[in-house]
């Protein structure tokens, strides 16, 4: 027995499925802790955000909680889109050279 699928079908149940689970996610109540590792901000962003009323959460007593959907995003991009290299004592070596050539002509 053969069966058929279609792909368009799929792909169109799979993203209800997928929307779902994310209205779902955005509706979950989520700890500070848990807050600062969704939005990628630090704990004492997030309190800072909510001191001056930036950002919604709910109190109960001393602990904070915030609605996932409420929350801000940290870019996941770099902010420095140049590789860190390791030190490269050639390059130093001519840059030092450089220098004291710069500072043999000027003395």
């Amino acid at each position: 027995m053969k069966v058929s699928v279609d792909g368009a079908t799929l792909c169109e149940e799979f993203l209800a499925d997928l929307q779902e689970v994310l209205r779902e996610a955005e509706g979950q109540v989520l700890t500070l802790a848990e807050a600062a590792e969704y939005s990628g901000y630090s704990e004492d962003h997030l309190r800072r955000l909510v001191r001056e009323e930036k950002l919604a959460a709910e109190r109960l007593g001393r602990r904070l909680f915030f609605k996932a959907a409420d929350l801000p995003r940290k870019s996941r991009t770099a902010v420095d889109p140049h590789p860190v290299r390791g030190y490269d004592p050639a390059a130093d070596a001519r840059q030092v050279a450089a220098r004291r050539k710069i500072g043999e002509a000027h003395g």
